[in-house]
């Protein structure tokens, strides 16, 4: 057994959920396939939709984005509080008949309302820097190129960059490798170039500069 899971010695360990007096809100979960037509959404609580994000994920459906929709079982009907863009891009496609979904049982719909602040607010956005090395591993090609074009002029990508040698604005770099790469490779490398022999990291306002 992980013993993170304790605390104190072995043989004499209380778990950290006995000793902190953890809680727990909320009873599990039961996974079922659901007929898209049966889900609701309750607008009392939710986000207005964006319709242009229905439409993007109806176009370019994705199951493994979609992964689960989070839906409440209240007074004999089904509503989704965590999913409602993904169940109206479904509605759009005539081949997709049924969703996943995680089914809670509530007995409120301020169940549902907590349920939804619960979920959205522990939910942390991507950042453009873990997009960019996902799309590297799935094999996107604008990103491979530029992530080479970078390591070519001896620099290191990161978040925060504070050194001589690193340089984080990547939204920049991806624009102007779209529209010459050749280009961009002479202008990063001659950014790189000035910016070492000052002792600083390349900066966007370098690039936009020189370019």
């Amino acid at each position: 057994m992980d013993q993170s899971e304790f605390v104190g010695k072995i043989g004499v360990a209380m778990s950290k959920v006995d000793r902190y007096g953890w809680t727990v809100a909320n009873s599990p979960g039961q996974f079922q396939w659901i007929d898209k037509r049966a889900l609701k959404i309750n607008k009392e609580y939710q986000r207005d939709a964006i319709e242009s994000k229905v439409m993007s994920l109806a176009r370019d459906w994705n199951w493994q984005a979609c992964g689960v929709l989070h839906v409440s079982f209240r007074e004999g009907a089904y509503w989704v509080f965590d999913g409602g863009h993904r169940l109206m891009a479904a509605m759009k496609r005539s081949d997709i008949s049924s969703l996943p979904c995680m089914i809670f049982q509530c007995e409120k719909v301020s169940q549902e309302a907590s349920g939804f602040l619960a979920v959205n607010s522990h939910r942390k956005a991507v950042t453009a820097f873990d997009k960019h090395n996902a799309r590297i591993v799935a094999g996107d090609v604008a990103s491979t190129v530029v992530n080479e074009d970078i390591a070519a002029c001896g620099l290191v990508l990161t978040k925060t960059a504070q050194s001589v040698g690193q340089i984080k604005c990547l939204d920049v770099c991806m624009r102007l490798s779209s529209q010459s790469d050749a280009r961009f490779r002479k202008v990063l490398r001659f950014a790189a170039e000035l910016c070492t022999a000052d002792g600083m990291p390349v900066k966007k306002d370098i690039l936009l500069g020189l370019w």
